[in-house]
């Protein structure tokens, strides 16, 4: 099921094992970070730039419900940065198979 693949995706990167992540992503994978202008190509830059921004950021995520449409999935989200209130987010992940080929981070709102 996609949810497991993003539940997983999410478990390895609060884990910190972003090596981990390249089985669950296609080799051309893409992410985008609209509100950030940040575009990604490929599944090793965009490994990379997560371990990087979690690093720094010390940021975690879970997903808590995820809807899926064919070829995508809608995860309504939570992250924390710390330091800072928990935050939503709504990312879109397209798959190929039973692989994430592209994500899409398309909003985030400060919590209450």
């Amino acid at each position: 099921m996609k949810s497991d693949s993003i539940k997983r995706l999410y478990e390895l990167s609060n884990e910190g094992d972003f090596d981990g992540q390249r089985a669950l992503l296609t080799e051309n994978y893409r992410h985008h970070i609209l509100g950030q202008g940040i575009d990604l190509d490929g599944a090793d830059a965009t490994i990379e730039a997560m371990r990087n921004m979690f690093a720094v950021m010390k940021m975690t995520w879970s997903s808590d419900r995820v809807e899926e449409h064919g070829p995508f999935a809608v995860s309504f989200s939570t992250g924390e940065i710390e330091g800072l209130p928990p935050f939503t987010a709504l990312n879109i992940y397209r798959f190929e198979g039973d692989l994430i080929a592209e994500g899409w981070v398309l909003s985030a709102t400060p919590g209450e």
